[in-house]
């Protein structure tokens, strides 16, 4: 299954590692450039997890969401939604449905956003947007002198 479209040449894949395995080869053998194996411990957003997202959906529904005062772009679908059942719907699905990573850094885009910030492990997420739109600014959390840089302006 498609876990992630990170840009218009980047695309993850999940599933049992033998179905990865199967699916690296025969990538390779239609002339695909580049394929990496990740390292996981899960099958990610793909329909493997859908169990697990049943499970989380009952978790959410005992608890009490206030309506966001800005919208929430979530990545399972790249629209703006103020919803709260839709929140939690969306939360849901985007254990078991591909992040739309690309098409969420376009709308983000159009919407004439200046600066994203990455809160967590890492800055993959900084380096893909800068790819798909390089007019964006990034910061990483990870990276302490960005978070700093952040506090003193």
């Amino acid at each position: 299954n498609v876990a992630n479209i990170n840009s218009s040449n980047q695309i993850v894949i999940s599933g049992t590692k033998t179905g990865v395995e199967l699916a690296i080869k025969k990538c390779k053998d239609l002339g695909a450039k580049r394929t990496i194996s990740l390292a996981m411990s899960i099958p990610a957003h793909c329909a493997l997890m859908k169990p697990a997202a049943d499970r989380l959906s009952l978790e959410l529904d005992k608890i009490i969401f206030e309506t966001p005062n800005i919208p929430i772009i979530q990545n399972v679908d790249f629209t703006l939604e103020q919803n709260i059942k839709r929140i939690k719907v969306k939360l849901s699905k985007q254990i078991y449905s591909p992040v739309r990573w690309f098409e969420t850094i376009k709308e983000i885009k159009k919407l004439k956003v200046k600066t994203i910030i990455e809160c967590g492990p890492g800055k993959v997420l900084s380096g893909l947007t800068k790819r798909i739109s390089p007019n964006i600014n990034t910061i990483d959390l990870d990276n302490y002198n960005n978070f700093v840089s952040l506090n003193n302006d």
